[in-house]
């Protein structure tokens, strides 16, 4: 029930932010399957 409820959640507010942000360019994805220094990284750099 609880994992169902999450993603009831998600797709109900979460993605259409996600496609909001994607649709004017805003969105920036990082992959996050690494080290914490490497995910650092790869954060500062979508920031920058």
């Amino acid at each position: 029930m609880t994992v169902r409820h999450r993603l009831d959640v998600y797709h109900e507010t979460t993605r259409p932010l996600r496609e909001f942000y994607e649709s004017r360019g805003l969105l920036r994805v990082v992959d996050a399957d690494a080290s914490e220094d490497e995910v650092t990284e790869r954060l500062e750099a979508a920031l920058a």
